[in-house]
């Protein structure tokens, strides 16, 4: 695979003297192509008498994206999917063998997906999904007479943008109801 080393070595009854095309001199050379790449071997007997044999070393890859970072709130659901040019396997760390999930976490979660290739070759990527939630708290219900007002205020720790039945867009809102109203 990609980034991996493998020995070649060339094997011979009687040979004494060894010349690989990569210019080494041993019987054996540890090699890290990073492309498919044939090594050549020329073996020399004490005679003088020469062979020469060839090896193709392969070099396979694996490549996975996990998908973009995430945020949901807290009770939804998000498909998180993983593309690869060269898996045929995936392994994600929920137990999932398939290229897409579908996950609900209730807190912010990190995702990971391994992708084997047809040559065995794994690339791993992660991704995660937060979880954000909020509260409100509009106050203990009210009573007013009526052609009064009274102000009603949202009260949150970590929401920043509000949305009253009104149609008001602020954390307090002024009403003057007729008959008894939720808001």
């Amino acid at each position: 695979c990609l980034g991996a080393s493998t020995t070649v070595t060339a094997t011979t009854t009687n040979g004494v003297f060894f010349s690989w095309n990569t210019g080494a001199t041993t019987s054996s050379i540890t090699v890290s192509p990073n492309t498919t790449t044939v090594y050549s071997v020329t073996v020399t007997d004490a005679n003088g008498c020469t062979a020469t044999d060839n090896m193709t070393v392969t070099v396979g890859n694996a490549d996975v994206n996990a998908g973009p970072d995430q945020t949901i709130c807290l009770g939804e659901s998000t498909t998180v999917t993983a593309s690869s040019n060269s898996g045929v396997f995936y392994s994600w760390n929920t137990g999932a063998t398939t290229q897409s999930i579908n996950v609900s976490p209730s807190v912010t979660t990190t995702y990971s997906v391994t992708v084997t290739s047809a040559n065995g070759c794994t690339a791993t990527d992660a991704m995660t999904v937060t979880v954000g939630s909020t509260n409100v708290n509009v106050g203990p219900n009210q009573t007013i007479c009526l052609g009064a007002s009274t102000t009603v205020t949202a009260s949150t720790s970590n929401g920043v943008f509000f949305s009253w039945n009104t149609g008001a867009t602020t954390s307090s809102i002024t009403v003057a109801p007729n008959t008894t109203t939720v808001y």
